[in-house]
């Protein structure tokens, strides 16, 4: 899901062809400032950046993860209206700098691929990165060509790309745990960040 709630603030009128607008937005992928260009009666072309940021925990495997998702992204999009109407198509290319930044910890021990590691005063440090550029598809309402003034806007889509991840420890770690044991862990966290390849 691309935007869960979206809102526009419109300055100047679209009306017509060559006449362009602003707006500002807020959703999954932060919140952001773009232009938007009327073409024809029935298309549009809008260009957007975005910012977030947001800590979360998660598990994968045995691990205990203290993550922050950094949300960084700009993207250039088309939108067709098929009918008078404010429905349209939207399709375009999201050029992504979106990362997770995780640190696994443990006061005693840490479990990795089913063996006990001493982990005091060590960490498991694991990233997750998307596609510098993903394919976006979607369906919204609202950026009409026709409209002029303020308005409101939404948008529901997918971006589409297979996330890469990395897993490495501290050198005290390191020392313990065998690299093919440590691949099998990120075997596993690949499997979990493999399900938001169509975000």
């Amino acid at each position: 899901m691309r935007h869960l709630i979206t809102i526009l603030a419109m300055a100047g009128a679209v009306g017509s062809a060559g006449a362009t607008g602003l707006y500002a937005n807020i959703g999954s992928d932060g919140v952001g400032v773009g232009a938007g260009r009327a073409v024809s009666e029935s298309v549009g072309l809008r260009g957007e950046l975005n910012y977030g940021r947001l800590d979360y925990s998660f598990k994968s495997a045995d691990i205990d993860y203290d993550a922050t998702i950094k949300l960084k992204s700009a993207g250039v999009y088309g939108d067709w209206f098929p009918t008078p109407s404010a429905f349209r198509l939207t399709a375009g290319l999201n050029f992504n700098g979106s990362r997770i930044d995780a640190t696994g910890t443990s006061d005693q021990t840490v479990i990795i691929n089913g063996r006990s590691y001493s982990a005091v005063g060590e960490k498991v440090y694991a990233t997750i990165e998307w596609p510098s550029v993903m394919p976006y598809l979607g369906i919204g309402f609202g950026h009409g060509p026709a409209a002029k003034g303020w308005g409101m806007f939404a948008d529901l889509g997918v971006l589409i790309g297979s996330p890469k991840t990395t897993l490495s420890t501290t050198p005290g770690l390191a020392s313990q745990v065998s690299s093919a044991d440590l691949e099998v862990e990120r075997r596993k966290l690949q499997e979990k960040a493999d399900d938001y390849r169509v975000y």
